[in-house]
């Protein structure tokens, strides 16, 4: 499955990368996020969409 393909319809990658390609998501129909992540990083999530 090609990366551009993927990225079209997930946030993957780097932090910085993430926290860039949010706001994109919120000019969406978007009312749910299915996260995957270690538990010592759920906070930085969370943080990272409530801002």
């Amino acid at each position: 499955m090609p990366t551009r393909l993927v990225e079209d319809v997930a946030l993957i990658g780097p932090w910085a990368k993430i926290a860039d390609e949010l706001p994109r998501c919120r000019d969406t129909v978007l009312t749910t996020f299915s996260v995957s992540t270690g538990l010592a990083q759920l906070d930085a999530v969370v943080d990272l969409l409530r801002r």
